[in-house]
């Protein structure tokens, strides 16, 4: 249901994951992040110069305990002494203190968008 937000491309999106089980306490506010993070890829990251979009997650245990989820895209990056916190980080940083977590954020302009978040799973 991803795709759905992208009209113009045909966006492939990749999945791996090595966890057994995901709580529903957990799972929900993560898939509110991934589903946040790969909208922003369809409005922003692909435009009509990238010839094949695609969005790759991966989800694995982490050495910590947690469980640290990559989100990347191919898309056209940005440059984020230009960007401004909208709504959508916003929502991105509130969730993920929800679940004790942290954000790398990755991205250049041309050179596609790498998030790298850790967070623990939620007792429940």
């Amino acid at each position: 249901s991803i795709q759905s937000y992208s009209i113009k491309q045909n966006v492939k999106i990749y999945g791996t994951t090595n966890l057994k089980r995901l709580n529903v306490k957990t799972s929900i506010p993560v898939g509110i992040i991934i589903n946040e993070l790969a909208s922003n890829s369809m409005k922003y990251a692909f435009n009509d110069g990238i010839a094949h979009p695609e969005i790759h997650i991966s989800m694995v245990n982490s050495d910590n305990g947690g469980v640290l989820l990559s989100y990347k895209d191919n898309g056209i990056g940005y440059d984020r002494n230009l960007s401004t916190g909208g709504f959508g980080v916003e929502l991105i940083e509130t969730i993920l203190e929800q679940v004790n977590g942290t954000i790398e954020h990755k991205a250049e302009v041309g050179a596609g968008n790498e998030l790298i978040i850790q967070f623990t799973q939620l007792e429940g």
